[in-house]
């Protein structure tokens, strides 16, 4: 008879025991599975952000704005260490007798222009497309003194042309594959989270 009791009593310990274990697993999954939501939507998120550039509106001139300059490569160098993507905007302003005209690269070589310029500051032109851009000031001399503007436009997602003495380096990963990535690290972790936690009471 106490033989048959112990026993029982044994079965109902083993079996609360099971309960507890189990209650702890299922408590302890739903914590470890919200967590690893929030994980992944965080690195989606940044991955996100990371891959984004964001469009810049380039003053042209600077402080001296769109003007005659005192020197005929005033332009030139503005623009010689930025980098024009895709998207970027320029904004022309000037104050006084001036004008701004997208041209041809002859066009710009010799000052030369059949379009209608824009002769109301400021004028904001976007970069929409990849190349050469060329502005000019079609106001009597201007142009010749100096008063003319050629950028060179890449994508955004290209990388800026290295400097002659600069060794070559290898090419990054395309920003596309980086969201990717970080989405396959944080999968992986969350699932080994959970699946620790579902063999604890194993």
């Amino acid at each position: 008879m106490h033989a048959w009791r112990r026993e029982r009593e044994n079965r109902e310990r083993e079996s609360f025991a099971g309960m507890t274990c189990e209650h702890k697993s299922k408590r302890e999954q739903m914590t470890i599975g919200m967590g690893s939501i929030w994980w992944v939507v965080a690195l989606a998120s940044a991955a996100m952000a990371a891959t984004g550039i964001a469009a810049i509106t380039h003053e042209v001139g600077g402080d001296k704005g769109w003007a005659v300059p005192q020197e005929m490569s005033f332009y030139t160098t503005w623009a010689s260490d930025k980098t024009f993507n895709v998207g970027d905007k320029l904004e022309f302003k000037w104050t006084g007798l001036h004008s701004v005209l997208e041209v041809t690269k002859d066009g710009f070589e010799n000052c030369t222009s059949s379009g209608t310029p824009n002769g109301t500051s400021p004028v904001i032109i976007p970069l929409e497309t990849v190349g050469s851009k060329y502005f000019i000031c079609t106001v009597g001399p201007h142009c010749s003194l100096g008063q003319k503007l050629s950028v060179t436009v890449g994508s955004k997602n290209s990388a800026p042309p290295a400097a002659p003495t600069t060794p070559a380096t290898p090419a990054a990963p395309a920003p596309s594959s980086a969201p990717a990535s970080l989405l396959a690290n944080a999968l992986s972790a969350a699932t080994f989270a959970i699946g620790s936690i579902l063999f604890t009471c194993l």
